[in-house]
């Protein structure tokens, strides 16, 4: 397949600072919503929602015929292109719970930390791609600096992170709210 488009690295420089204004807007909001007893509850939520999110983008990513043909057919075997989402998935579930272990533990707001380390993350999964993978010699990809794609990556992963550990939080409040309606529901039929 020939293609004519190709991204630029000024629209991973304008991406990348449109993800930074995205991503400080919903962490302060987060931050200001999401109490820390909350973030530390949602432990398995949030490893569960990184798989579904990871598996699932990926396996998005790789069904998509133009970004395969322009993309990762030049990265993966045609065998990867079905397992790579499995295998993603449990990589980033586990890394999700490390994040969600390293939040808690340091000082600062879990919220933001967990969203910070999770933009790091993409470093060296980036790093990987573009020295090693060759990324930016693909099609889609060619007119893209290596400085544009790193930083954007850090913008994009922090942003998933964001959508993961909201999803998680929420998913956890509504597992809470139906386990104490039940309960309550049960102590109500049980009264004489």
């Amino acid at each position: 397949m020939s293609t004519a488009a190709s991204v630029t690295s000024e629209l991973y420089w304008l991406s990348a600072g449109l993800l930074a204004m995205i991503d400080i807007t919903a962490l302060y909001c987060l931050s200001q919503s999401i109490a820390s007893h909350r973030f530390r509850e949602a432990k398995v939520s949030t490893t569960v929602v990184s798989i579904l999110f990871w598996g699932g983008l990926w396996a998005a990513l790789m069904a998509n015929n133009y970004v395969w043909e322009t993309v990762y057919s030049f990265v993966f075997s045609r065998t990867e292109r079905w397992t790579m989402p499995v295998i993603i998935a449990v990589i980033y579930g586990l890394i999700g719970l490390g994040l969600w272990w390293a939040a808690s533990k340091l000082p600062f707001n879990p919220v933001v930390s967990f969203a910070v380390l999770g933009g790091l993350v993409s470093l060296p999964n980036h790093l990987y791609a573009i020295y090693v993978k060759n990324v930016l010699d693909t099609p889609l990809l060619r007119n893209v600096s290596a400085a544009s794609g790193i930083i954007f990556g850090i913008f994009e992963f922090t942003f998933y992170w964001i959508v993961i550990l909201s999803i998680a939080v929420f998913a956890r409040s509504i597992s809470d709210w139906w386990t104490q309606g039940r309960q309550n529901l049960f102590n109500h039929m049980m009264r004489p």
